[in-house]
């Protein structure tokens, strides 16, 4: 009857895992800050916390089709003057607006200029979410070819 008894009052109360320790780097932080005066018992600390919490990695998502499309807003590719940026090899600029919530990493166009066979360019985008960017790149088109047409192929953001 003691052992039912001693069981149940055991098992009644809810378990809170931060009974045990911090559930996050910042809790680590600041659970073991308290009266510390040295940086350098500051930096250990922090070094210990990140060791137990360590940085998670975020994960590339990729869109494509209308997705990617819906993704920026108000994209558009223009001709720059060579030597644009004091770069010799640019000779385009995407404008564009990340409609997205996520960190935006890069742009895939496709493109057809006159007779040439259909290109795929992929872009570093580096931009935060809903903020507008501009992107130098090259086609290095031959004298006399101009863009047909262009669409978005595919999106890449952080997913953290």
């Amino acid at each position: 009857m003691k052992v039912i008894i001693v069981t149940a009052l055991l098992f009644s109360f809810n378990v809170n895992a931060s009974w045990f320790g911090p559930d996050n780097y910042e809790d680590c932080i600041t659970s073991n800050m308290k009266n510390v005066s040295s940086n350098v018992a500051a930096r250990e600390i922090a070094r210990a916390c990140r060791a137990k919490f360590p940085f998670k990695k975020a994960k590339t998502v990729t869109l494509s089709g209308g997705e990617a499309s819906s993704a920026l807003t108000g994209a558009t590719i223009r001709r720059t003057a060579p030597g644009y940026f004091n770069r010799l090899n640019v000779d385009h600029e995407i404008n564009f607006h990340n409609a997205l919530n996520k960190q935006l990493v890069s742009i895939t166009i496709k493109v057809t200029a006159n007779d040439l066979p259909e290109r795929i360019f992929k872009i570093d985008a580096a931009t935060n979410p809903f903020s507008s960017g501009s992107r130098s790149f090259s086609l290095n088109l031959p004298s006399g070819h101009k863009i047909q047409s262009w669409s978005i192929h595919e999106v890449e953001y952080l997913d953290e």
